[in-house]
């Protein structure tokens, strides 16, 4: 307040920093209003430098927050140049932010991609319509290849990427399309991990050879090819031989290690788009597709034979090996996948029968044998509770004083519809499925109680001879204490002679 009245004055107190200047005389409420004023605009100054410093502390945050994400997060101008990158491009690509400033976005495309990435990178759309979590490939910078590892040298990651336009509304009904708002998230290590367990779910971990699963899935779609074209293919099973006795003998890395070799010399003998897959143990199946006839079939089991007639050379050790093959051709053979599989097996248990280390095709001869086995298989496992099993007893005649010295116990089946069933065609089957050993048993334990009979009735003193099967001798733990007992009973009676009850 001064009472110069020179506007002078008033201008240089204004200059020098003074918020307004009164002259005498005042009105106090002038006075009032002005100082309320001046208050105002302090507040006002105060109020706007806390809102900078905040704006200037969410942008420094926003910074850190955006460059730290593990998230590729860029911006492209209506032009599809690059207006933003933060810094994991570099983690991710190799490239430095800096470097892609203003350079087109197909600059990280790889060429396969281009068209997948058109319109997805330099998204245009909008709410529901713009892109969301779309894989897509780009490509990783040179520098950054040579300073990876082995197992990660790939030229490209696959990221997972979302985006969307960006608008300006110049009117309710106009909008200027700005550009391009995108994130892409590198999901490399996702995609290997699911490859890996995809790879795990479909193929054999010791050889990596396709597994059941795979192999059938594959069958099914040859028999839907061949049934289209009107082709012929073919399905082979292949079962080692004697394979077991390496596992016993040499133990279970020995016999891991023929699996993988004989895998990777079955994959030699095949032509390109065979299926070759690991089943199950020593068991193998093999797909053909289109072939003309059974002859190629039959050539393709022979080059497999001879491929296995050279040594393996595993662990220090020289291992021969034989396998045997069973063949079935669609359509005569079957033609769904099931049919093909069976049949395939049986001709494969035909071949180990007739000598083993040989192929045979499938033919409904076989079938009929196979099914018939199956049924004495299954008749006989209730042929003991049924009591149909008996035991003749065929005298050994000492040929000097024409006397019988001895006696041997021989089992026959006594089959309510065949009637009697020789030991020939039973017992093999038997040793097969694992009824020999109860089987043995009863023939033991009814041989000692007829020897007790015979002993009671004080005939002359004769031996007793009982046929054991060579499985139940290699296997001692077989024997049930009740059968040894009674063969220690009745063999060590008087005037007998003493066996043991291990001798054939």
């Amino acid at each position: 307040m001064s009472g110069d009245s020179q506007i002078e004055s008033a201008i240089q107190s204004l200059r020098l920093g003074a918020y307004d200047y009164l002259r005498k005389p005042y009105e106090p409420d002038e006075l009032i209003k002005t100082v309320r004023n001046a208050v105002v605009k302090l507040q006002l100054e105060r109020d706007n430098a806390r809102m900078l410093h905040q704006l200037e502390q969410s942008e420094q945050w926003h910074r850190l927050l955006v460059n730290t994400s593990p998230d590729v997060i860029y911006t492209l101008d209506a032009r599809g140049a690059f207006t933003y990158v933060n810094d994991s491009i570099e983690r991710t690509l190799g490239y430095a932010p800096a470097e892609l400033i203003g350079k087109d976005y197909l600059v990280l495309v790889p060429p396969g991609e281009v068209d997948n990435a058109r319109y997805r990178i330099n998204e245009r759309r909008t709410g529901e319509r713009a892109t969301r979590n779309y894989e897509i490939q780009l490509k990783r910078k040179e520098d950054l290849l040579s300073s990876l590892s082995e197992h990660t040298s790939e030229d490209h990651v696959v990221v997972e990427l979302s985006s969307m336009g960006m608008y300006r509304a110049l009117d309710p009904d106009h909008k200027e399309f700005l550009g391009t708002y995108g994130v892409a998230r590198d999901i490399s290590e996702r995609k290997q991990a699911e490859a890996t367990i995809a790879f795990q779910a479909y193929h054999d971990l010791l050889t990596g050879l396709p597994n059941r699963a795979l192999f059938k899935d594959r069958l099914g779609q040859a028999i839907v090819h061949a049934k289209r074209h009107g082709q012929t293919m073919a399905t082979l099973f292949l079962d080692m031989d004697r394979f077991k006795v390496v596992n016993d003998t040499l133990g279970h890395l020995v016999g891991d290690g023929l699996l993988q070799a004989v895998a990777q010399r079955l994959r030699g003998s095949l032509r390109e788009g065979d299926t070759l897959s690991r089943i199950g143990g020593d068991e193998f199946m093999l797909l053909l597709p289109h072939i003309r006839n059974r002859d190629n079939a039959a050539f393709i089991a022979d080059k497999i034979l001879a491929s296995l007639k050279q040594p393996f050379h595993i662990e220090g050790h020289e291992i021969f090996v034989g396998i045997s093959i069973g063949i079935a051709v669609f359509p005569d053979d079957g033609d769904t996948i099931e049919s093909l599989v069976k049949h395939a097996d049986i001709a494969m248990y035909h071949a180990k029968d007739s000598g083993r280390n040989d192929y045979k095709f499938f033919t409904h001869d076989l079938q009929k044998s196979f099914t018939g086995r199956l049924a004495v298989e299954n008749e006989m496992r209730h042929a003991l509770d049924k009591q149909q099993f008996e035991v003749y007893y065929q005298p050994q005649v000492s040929i000097p004083d024409q006397r019988i010295r001895g006696m041997e116990a021989l089992i026959r089946w006594n089959h309510p519809s065949r009637g009697i069933v020789p030991p020939n065609e039973f017992i093999p089957i038997a040793e097969e499925c694992g009824l020999i050993t109860p089987i043995n048993e009863w023939v033991l334990a009814a041989a000692c109680r007829q020897a007790t009979l015979w002993r009671a009735s004080e005939l002359p003193a004769v031996t007793m001879a009982v046929n054991l099967s060579a499985r139940q001798i290699e296997h001692p733990c077989s024997w049930t204490s009740s059968s040894t007992a009674c063969a220690r009973t009745a063999w060590t009676a008087r005037g007998w002679k003493s066996r043991s009850p291990r001798a054939p």
